[in-house]
């Protein structure tokens, strides 16, 4: 039996992964300039401020699923070379 892990893949997918979590922190609005005093800024600039953190948390899970995939491959691969370096077995004519 062959097994084929290939965390170079993976690496690929969570390099990805973490390019996009940068494209996501890069995301930046100003939010109050001390400039303007309208009534309902207040309510705006706080929902702006809420979305830019919820940004920052997306951006965070998307880095943190990115880093468990490739750890997770990592750790396929490296059973798979212990299964590899198994004597073969046969029991009645299987292997």
């Amino acid at each position: 039996m062959t097994i084929n892990s290939n965390s170079s893949i993976t690496g690929s997918v969570s390099a990805s992964f973490s390019k996009s979590a940068s494209a996501l922190n890069s995301i930046s609005i100003a939010v109050s300039s001390g400039q303007i005093n309208v009534a309902g800024n207040y309510t705006a600039i706080n929902s702006f401020s809420s979305f830019q953190s919820s940004v920052k948390a997306v951006s965070n899970s998307v880095v943190k699923a990115g880093d468990n995939i490739n750890s997770v491959a990592e750790e396929f691969e490296r059973i798979d070379q212990k299964i590899a370096q198994l004597p073969n077995l046969s029991f009645r004519g299987m292997r």
